[in-house]
C-alpha cells in the first residue's frame, strides 16, 4: 500500500528543507516506505525521520523505549554520556539532552546531519567512533543498534571502566552501513561472550543480558546488554 499523501508531503517538505542529509536512494526510500503492521521492524532511516517529524506513535517509538530502559538503570539527567553511532538525525541523543539538568551527551556518527547543532546539553561529533576515541570523564556510554561500532564501544567502555548499555542488532563489525553479518546469531553470541569475558577481566559487572526486551513492542529480538562498576 502506498504512503498516505499527508505523510508523504511532510517528508517531502523535510527533504526540501534539508537537501544535503540523504542521498537519492535514501530520499526515494523514505518517500515510498510505509509503516504497516507492528510486527514489522522499522528501519533506522525511517524511524529517525518519522520521529523528527512527530509521525511515530509513542508506542512504536524505540527511541522512547530505549531512553526509558536506560533511565531505569542509570541517571540520565546528571550524567555525562557518550552515544556511539547516533544516526543521521540523532534522535536518541536529542531526546536525552532535552531532559538533562547537569549532564551532557556527546554523540558520535560521521553522518550526523550538517543542519544539527550543538546545545548546552548536546555535543555532536561527526566522526566514526574508534577504539582509541577518548571517553575519559564520561559516566556512561550507550549505543542503539551500533552494529560495526559495537566492539569499539565495548572495548572503550572496559578499558576505561565506564558503565554502558547497548541494544544489539543483527549487524556485524565490518562492511557497508547496509550490510549485515552472515549469521546474526553467531554475531550476537560473539558479542555476548566478548562482553562477559571483558567484564570479568576488568573487574566490572556482572554483565546483564536482557533477552528480547524489545521484541513485542518494536519487533527487535536482539538482546540489550549493560554493565555497571562493581
Amino acid at each position: 500500500m502506498a504512503l498516505d499523501l499527508k505523510t508523504k508531503q511532510a517528508i517531502q517538505r523535510f527533504l526540501n528543507q534539508y537537501p544535503e542529509i540523504f542521498d537519492d536512494y535514501e530520499k526515494e526510500y523514505l518517500l515510498n516506505y510505509r509503516i504497516g503492521s507492528r510486527d514489522e521492524d522499522i528501519p533506522d532511516l525511517v524511524r529517525e525521520v518519522y520521529d523528527e517529524l512527530g509521525l511515530l506513535k509513542d508506542k512504536d517509538n524505540i527511541f522512547i523505549g530505549f531512553q526509558e530502559l536506560i533511565g531505569e538503570h542509570f541517571d540520565l539527567k546528571n550524567s555525562n554520556i557518550v552515544e556511539v553511532a547516533g544516526g543521521i538525525i540523532p534522535r536518541l541523543g536529542k531526546r536525552i539532552s532535552s531532559i538533562q539538568e547537569r549532564g551532557k551527551i556527546t554523540v558520535y556518527d560521521p553522518r550526523i546531519s550538517p543542519y544539527e547543532k550543538n546545545t548546552s546539553h548536546l555535543k555532536l561529533v561527526r566522526k566514526r567512533f574508534h577504539e582509541d576515541t577518548r571517553i575519559n570523564g564520561s559516566d556512561l556510554i550507550i549505543g542503539l543498534m551500533p552494529c560495526q561500532a559495537t566492539y569499539p564501544l565495548l572495548w572503550s567502555a572496559f578499558k576505561t571502566q565506564t558503565p554502558f548499555m547497548v541494544a544489539l542488532c543483527e549487524g556485524g563489525p565490518h562492511g557497508e552501513p547496509y550490510d549485515f553479518y552472515e549469521d546474526a546469531d553467531e554475531w550476537v553470541h560473539g558479542v555476548l561472550c566478548y562482553a562477559d569475558n571483558q567484564a570479568k577481566k576488568n573487574g566490572m559487572g556482572p554483565l546483564v543480558v536482557l533477552e528480547e526486551v524489545f521484541k513485542d513492542d518494536y519487533h527487535d529480538p536482539w538482546p540489550v546488554i549493560y554493565c555497571k562498576k562493581r
